[in-house]
C-alpha cells in the first residue's frame, strides 16, 4: 500500500526505472521480456547486466543492456549488483528497481530497497524461491523459451450465419482479437496500474465466451505466460494479478 501511495500522483512516464540483471543466473533469451516489463513501469534509464564478460557473451550482444564486468571471484556478480542497487537507492532519483534473477540471496536487497521507499519488481524463472518473490513489491515469472507453447496464429474464423438485415454473426472468439479483449478487461478493472486478479479476468473472459483451450492453452495463466511480453502475471494461483504491457502490444503485428 505504501508503494501505491507513493506513486499515486506520478505518471508512468515520469517514473525512473533501474534494471539490474544477474547475467550469470539468467539466459539472454529473457532480455526482451525484461526490457518490455521495465518500460511498462516507466523510463528505463539504467539497464545493466552483471557477470563475467567472458562467460556471458550472449548478454553482451543484447541491444540496450550495459554489461558490467564483475570478474571471476566467488559471488562477485551478486555482490556488485547489490552494491549498485543500494548506491542507486541512496543516491535518489530512482523510483523503481527491477532485479532479474532466480537467486534467493537478492531477497535481502529487495527488502532494503523497499525500506528506502522504492518499488521493487522481481523477475526470475519458476525455480525462484519464495523468499525472493515475497520480498519484492511484485514478482513476474520468466518462462524459458523451450517451455513456451507456440503463440496462436489461427486465421480469423468465418461468419457462422447471416442476419435478415444483411449483417453477420461471428463466433464469440477469434485468435486475432483475444489479446485485445483481455487487454480491455484488464484496463477496465485495473487501478493505479496494478492490474486485475486472475480470477477476475477468468470470470470476465468467460462472460464473453473466451476460452483458453480454443487457443491451445490449458488455462488462462498458461496462455498469458506464453504471451509475454504482452502480459505479466504476478503471484501464484487464481489470486495472482495480471497486467498488460503497452510496449508489448505496440510490437505485436496482430493488434
Amino acid at each position: 500500500m505504501k508503494d501505491d501511495l507513493r506513486f499515486a500522483d506520478v505518471t508512468t512516464s515520469q517514473r525512473r526505472v533501474a534494471v539490474l540483471v544477474d547475467g550469470e543466473n539468467l539466459a539472454a533469451d529473457h532480455a526482451a521480456c525484461i526490457l518490455a516489463t521495465a518500460r511498462g513501469e516507466g523510463r528505463a534509464d539504467i539497464i545493466r547486466v552483471y557477470g563475467n564478460a567472458k562467460a556471458i557473451p550472449a548478454w553482451d550482444a543484447q541491444p540496450g543492456f550495459r554489461l558490467i564486468h564483475s570478474g571471476t571471484g566467488k559471488n562477485a556478480t551478486d555482490l556488485l549488483l547489490a552494491i549498485d542497487a543500494m548506491e542507486l537507492a541512496f543516491g535518489g532519483g530512482i523510483d523503481t528497481v527491477l532485479i532479474a534473477s532466480s537467486d534467493r540471496d537478492f531477497a535481502h536487497v529487495a527488502h532494503r530497497l523497499r525500506e528506502r521507499g522504492l518499488c521493487v519488481i522481481g523477475m526470475g524463472e519458476e525455480k525462484t524461491p519464495d523468499s525472493f518473490r515475497q520480498a519484492c513489491t511484485r514478482f513476474t515469472p520468466l518462462v524459458p523459451k523451450a517451455k513456451l507453447p507456440p503463440a496462436p496464429v489461427t486465421p480469423p474464423i468465418a461468419p457462422t450465419k447471416a442476419l435478415p438485415n444483411g449483417s453477420t454473426v461471428f463466433p464469440p472468439q477469434t485468435a486475432i482479437s483475444v489479446d485485445e479483449a483481455l487487454r480491455r478487461i484488464i484496463a477496465a478493472g485495473s487501478q493505479k496500474g496494478q492490474g486485475v486478479l486472475l480470477s477476475h479476468l477468468e470470470a470476465k473472459a468467460r462472460e464473453q465466451g473466451l476460452k483458453p483451450t480454443r487457443l491451445g492453452a490449458a488455462t488462462w495463466r498458461d496462455y498469458l505466460l506464453a504471451r509475454q511480453p504482452m502480459f505479466a502475471v504476478d503471484g501464484k494461483g487464481s489470486e495472482g494479478r495480471v497486467r498488460f504491457i503497452p510496449t508489448g502490444f505496440a510490437t505485436d503485428s496482430r493488434v
